[in-house]
């Protein structure tokens, strides 16, 4: 068998097989893997093709993706590329990102534009003055 694994790069020699633990990883930090989802490694010639050539599914308890010798033996040389949680497993972090980022704006236009009037302006610096007397 000839494999090396390189963060993420795998070279294989066609035919041969390849038993590797993954992780999952989010924005550069380690996803947790809750109940329900599905990780699939899915291998194309190039991202923008529809159809991968090989698709796994990744057992999610053991987080290990096997390529059998079937898998790669009729491939061309090359190099192939992707993998990645599904978009209907990734959309409830979607969900609560976007819920972040409304509440991180409404608290923005609050510091933008306050609230505050200029008659109130005017006695918080009054307020402010005397106290310095």
């Amino acid at each position: 068998m000839s494999a090396k694994v390189s963060r993420t790069t795998i070279s294989l020699t066609r035919g041969d097989s390849l038993i590797i633990q993954i992780s999952v990883n989010q924005e550069g930090k380690p996803y947790e893997i809750k109940p329900g989802d599905k990780i699939r490694f899915a291998m194309k010639k190039d991202l923008q093709d529809s159809e991968p050539l090989i698709m796994k599914q990744i057992d999610p308890q053991s987080l290990q993706l096997t390529i059998e010798p079937e898998d790669t033996k009729k491939l061309e040389f090359g190099k192939y590329m992707d993998g990645s949680l599904s978009e209907e497993d990734y959309a409830p972090v979607k969900a609560q990102r976007q819920a972040w980022r409304d509440r991180i704006n409404e608290l923005e236009a609050l510091i933008i534009n306050p609230t505050i009037t200029q008659e109130d302006m005017v006695k918080a610096e009054e307020a402010a003055l005397a106290k310095r007397e």
